[in-house]
């Protein structure tokens, strides 16, 4: 069975318009079991771009500091300079969009917690077509278009992970 998520949206009148999404993106732990055949997992937590420079020092701290995500992230957003952070996005948007992908996790330390991939997760969802193109720079006119090599990877990896080979 397919989680189905509830959005509600105001409209300019007043108006409250209900639609019912198929969810494809979950908030979990970094470690969760995937079924890698048709479910993708980024670890978003730190060291990774999209990782939360805030630290907690006691539980109690845990709703401040993913309030004070969520207005850094809306700032780099608004921004619109960090690459790495939007190539994280991108490809977490990408994996999305793909029909083949069933889930997309977002794996940190915090589920089930409140963490920081829900102000992620939310984004994602409200803008699914956000032109990553153009904030990347990777925009080319029709006759100029060539294929883009894919994005490096390696940044949701910890250095002490990566295989040596």
């Amino acid at each position: 069975m397919k989680n189905k998520s509830v959005i509600i949206k105001k409209q300019s009148e007043g108006k409250v318009i209900v639609k019912e999404k198929i969810e494809k993106i979950f908030v979990g732990k970094k470690w969760e079991k995937i079924n890698k055949e048709k479910e993708i997992s980024f670890f978003v937590g730190r060291p990774s771009p999209l990782g939360n420079p805030f630290f907690m020092k006691n539980e109690e701290a845990r709703n401040e500091v993913c309030d004070k995500y969520q207005d850094f992230f809306y700032r780099k957003i608004k921004e619109n300079k960090d690459k790495d952070f939007f190539s994280a996005l991108k490809e977490i948007n990408d994996a999305v969009k793909n029909e083949s992908v069933e889930k997309v996790f977002l794996g940190c330390f915090c589920s089930p917690k409140r963490c920081h991939a829900d102000t992620i997760k939310c984004w994602l969802l409200e803008n699914p077509n956000f032109d990553f193109d153009k904030v990347l720079g990777l925009e080319a006119k029709d006759e100029e278009k060539t294929h883009q090599p894919p994005i490096n990877v390696d940044w949701f990896v910890p250095k002490r992970k990566r295989n040596s080979n």
